[in-house]
Order: structure tokens, then sequence, then C-alpha cells
């Protein structure tokens, strides 16, 4: 097993933050993530490796997430915008970018991509390609998300409100 992340593990981290109950099995983040009980296994040994998650312990580090996410999200997850598609508002569209950001009413907007998408937009790769679908079941992980995309593609200062937001919200 690779010890590097992948970018799904970081919604299992972010889903385990949302999570209000302290007390879950690897089988419940699974059925919740649509992985199996192996994949939440490996992705946690790969988070407790990163040192954003105490395996052990079954905390997470918040500080180090924050870091992770401030500074090395948009490096180790780079993405770019993508073709015009239909899909579910991702990054700046989604909700908590339209809170942070005036638009200019410029451009089409960003998506992640569902052929049962509200809007048309330009396609942002997600972290893992159930997202669009795990926003709708769980609209607690939707800000949590976007604000990540926002740091992956957005302009210095767009990241940097993003970011600051983050560690608003985590470090609370």
């Amino acid at each position: 097993m690779s010890k590097n992340l992948k970018p799904k593990d970081l919604v299992v981290l972010l889903t385990i933050l949302t999570w209000e109950e302290e007390k879950w099995t690897y089988a419940e983040l699974g059925d919740e993530l649509n992985m199996s009980s192996s994949q939440i296994q490996y992705a946690l040994e790969r988070l407790d490796y990163s040192h954003l998650f105490d395996k052990g312990g079954r905390y997470l580090r918040l500080y180090e997430i924050e870091e992770f996410v401030s500074h090395g999200v948009r490096y180790a997850f780079a993405a770019r915008p993508g073709p015009l598609k239909r899909g579910t508002p991702a990054a700046m569209s989604a909700p908590v970018g339209k809170e942070l950001f005036v638009s200019s009413g410029r451009g089409p907007g960003y998506i992640w991509p569902n052929p049962e998408g509200e809007i048309r937009g330009q396609e942002i790769e997600p972290l893992y390609d159930d997202v669009p679908i795990l926003v709708e079941r769980r609209p607690e992980l939707y800000d949590w998300l976007a604000l990540i995309d926002i740091i992956r593609i957005g302009s210095a200062r767009e990241r940097g409100v993003a970011a600051q937001e983050f560690a608003d919200r985590i470090l609370q």
C-alpha cells in the first residue's frame, strides 16, 4: 500500500470532521462514502502517516489539517477548470463561495460534473467521484469541499480568503 495521500482521503477526513458522534466504524464510514471498509482503513492509514489523523487515538489533527489545506492541497491535488458541463455548483459558485465573493457576472461559474446538476459551468474534477452525490446527502460537507476547491483553483486573493475561512471554521 502506498503511503501517499489520495484526494479521496481528504473526503474521508472531512466526513469524520462533520460527524458529531465520536464513535464510528469503518463500515459506517464506508457506507456513508460508498467505499469498502478496507478502502477506509487504507485512507486512515495514509492520513495517519501524513500526520493529519491519529489512528490509534482516532482523532483529527486540526492544526495539521488546516496547514495542509491552506498550503499544500493546491499542489498535492492540483486542479484546473475544464470544459463546460452540467453539474453541482462548486468552488466560488457554491453557496459558501457566493457568500465570500461578489460575483462580477463574468464567466459560467464552476461545477462538479453531475448529469442531474442544476447549472452549467466549467468542470472541476472533484476530490472523489461521488462528491456531487455526497454533498446532496451530506450538506454539512458542501462548504468544506467548496472551500478546498477555491484553494485548488482560485487566484491568490481567493485562495487567501478561502484558507482563512477554512482555518476559522476548523480551529473554532
